[in-house]
């Protein structure tokens, strides 16, 4: 059947990376597949590596979105890949139900489906789920920073807690597809998929494969105002993100008059200005 390239973050999923990659790789040996594994090592390895894909049929991420995210940036050639989530957010598995057992997930790689996704740019780095500025970049890069080894998402609480008590919700300029700018305060994020990582759901009537790009943004700021709308919608009381307003585009700009972090697929990126663009190519995307 081919030869697959297999990319693993072996820390991703508290360790379950580096455990499950030997049940993944018999799979697909099973399948009559031919492997060349990767273990990543530190940032960038799996964007390297994604960059030899050209010599293989099959690109398999064993990891999490970040992980994904690195494999989207460095891969040239048009090859399929294949997601077998272990990420913390989750965010593209949560979207498509990934099979997170090695057997299905191999049979889901025997099956073929595909679904061509829409990519975005964030300043040139591309994106499969969604780009963001203002809080939760914060809160990305708070988590960061004080990083050590795999991640749990009760991680997140002290980063998440720090940033509401100190953050101060700037206002963020939003051209849309040209059009005169739009302002949201602290909070704008970009997304082709409904899920924004864990239980939340922000964008719920985004679609990864519709030739748009869905908007958000928190047009009334503030720690409480954003943690109640938050909790709301975790808790699915409601349809859409409270205090904010959303829009549909291709090409959108966000700026700030001060220093104001964006993320992208979930990993702080710098600050604003942010030039997002939806792409002409498509990712080819192994789906159950």
């Amino acid at each position: 059947m081919g030869r697959a390239l297999v990319v693993v973050n072996p820390i991703a999923g508290r360790g379950l990376g580096e455990r499950r990659l030997g049940d993944v790789e018999h799979g697909l040996r099973r399948m009559g597949m031919a492997t060349t594994v990767v273990v990543t090592e530190r940032s960038g390895d799996a964007r390297r590596a994604a960059a030899d894909a050209e010599a293989h049929d099959l690109v398999v991420v064993v990891g999490g979105d970040g992980t994904l995210n690195e494999v989207v940036n460095g891969i040239e050639a048009d090859r399929p890949v294949a997601l077998f989530p272990l990420g913390t957010g989750n965010v593209l598995g949560k979207e498509f139900r990934l099979p997170r057992r090695p057997e299905r997930f191999c049979a889901m790689v025997a099956r073929g489906r595909e679904r061509a996704l829409d990519l975005g740019s964030a300043n040139g780095r591309r994106f499969v789920a969604m780009a963001g500025a203002g809080f939760d970049a914060e809160v990305a890069a708070e988590f960061a920073a004080a990083r050590r080894g795999p991640v749990h998402k009760a991680h997140y609480v002290l980063p998440l807690l720090r940033c509401l008590s100190r953050y101060r919700f700037p206002r963020i300029a939003v051209s849309i597809d040209g059009a005169a700018a739009l302002e949201a305060q602290g909070f704008a994020l970009v997304s082709s998929v409904r899920s924004f990582g864990g239980p939340f759901v922000i964008t719920p009537d985004a679609a990864p494969d519709d030739g748009v790009l869905d908007i958000c943004l928190l047009r009334r700021g503030g720690p409480w105002r954003y943690a109640r709308a938050m909790l709301a919608c975790m808790l699915r009381c409601q349809h859409a993100l409270a205090g904010a307003s959303y829009f549909r585009g291709r090409s959108i700009h966000l700026a700030a008059d001060e220093p104001v972090r964006y993320q992208v697929d979930g990993d702080a990126a710098g600050f604003l200005p942010v030039a997002v663009e939806l792409l002409a190519r498509k990712l080819r995307f192994i789906v159950p």
